[in-house]
């Protein structure tokens, strides 16, 4: 056999294990009443251990299910850590399901806010008073959003996994003026419904221009200054090939004092072989905070 077929072999191989191990572990569900009076649901692998808990969220408008978030489960859970991975209400009760763009979207960060601190609160009542955060994608942009708007000691490290801001990047200029008018919308309508564009949503997410902003305020020069300054060991995780992060997006970061690893190849979901390299980089990061 020639080289370059024992090459492709390999990756084969690889990719046969790689969806094998991408099935998810069986975890606890955990159903836990929110503020807003519905049930938010979790995945829970307790792992008897005395290493610090893992909260992991979902990226926009995502569940915990979501195929990225179960590999990082995954490796969470193989190396032994508790890991709690909530879905966000978005105001539906036990949502399961991710949410439809042209959904109407009665939901906004600070409601995400309340539900991770309910969910925080569960884990330190399970005995965790260590608790590492990641985040996937826009996930990051909520776990931030938290950190910097209440005080709790347990939590000391954050891994923001493909962070960026929640703008389409085919869709920048588009997302600028539904900013422009929504802040308008705002001064003489707070429960108009209108469409929008956000995240992977072309103008067809529904909600209020309260709602609307209260994600796409989340700019590139907000989100690194956030970094900068969120006030906890921090590792950003980034693919080199995702077009789903501004643009020259580690370089900015590094500029901006964050500490960065990137992972060649990857793209924003790390398929492929790539979701070996997130895992292991995921696993370091939380070795080197102890």
């Amino acid at each position: 056999m020639k080289p370059q077929h024992y090459s492709n072999a390999i990756r084969g191989i690889l990719f046969i294990i790689l969806l094998l191990s991408a099935s998810p572990i069986t975890a606890k569900e955990i159903r836990l009443e929110m503020p807003n009076k519905l049930t938010g649901i979790a995945s829970y692998h307790a792992n008897d251990t005395d290493k610090a808990a893992v909260l992991v969220l979902h990226g926009f408008l995502q569940t915990h299910e979501f195929s990225t978030i179960q590999f990082i489960i995954n490796a969470l859970v193989d190396s032994d850590y508790p890991v709690l991975a909530p879905t966000l209400s978005l105001n539906t009760d036990l949502r399961r399901q991710s949410k439809a763009c042209d959904s109407v979207h009665t939901h906004n960060i600070e409601d995400g806010n309340l539900e991770i601190k309910r969910w925080i609160q569960w884990l330190k009542k399970q005995g965790h008073q260590s608790i590492v955060l990641i985040g996937h994608s826009s996930g990051n942009l909520q776990l931030i959003s938290f950190v910097q708007n209440n005080t709790e000691p347990a939590i000391n490290a954050l891994i923001a996994v493909s962070p960026g801001t929640i703008w389409n990047p085919y869709k920048q200029v588009q997302t600028v003026d539904d900013i422009l008018d929504a802040t308008k919308t705002t001064k003489t309508s707070t429960d108009k419904l209108s469409k929008y564009s956000l995240g992977f949503c072309d103008n067809n997410y529904m909600t209020t221009a309260e709602n609307f902003l209260s994600y796409s305020n989340w700019t590139e020069g907000r989100l690194l200054k956030s970094l900068q300054t969120i006030g906890i060991k921090t590792l950003v995780i980034t693919g080199d090939n995702d077009p789903y992060v501004p643009d020259n997006w580690a370089k900015k970061l590094v500029e901006n004092n964050v500490h960065v690893e990137v992972i060649k190849g990857a793209n924003h979901f790390y398929s492929g072989e790539a979701e070996f390299l997130l895992q292991d980089a995921i696993i370091n990061g939380l070795e080197n905070n102890k």
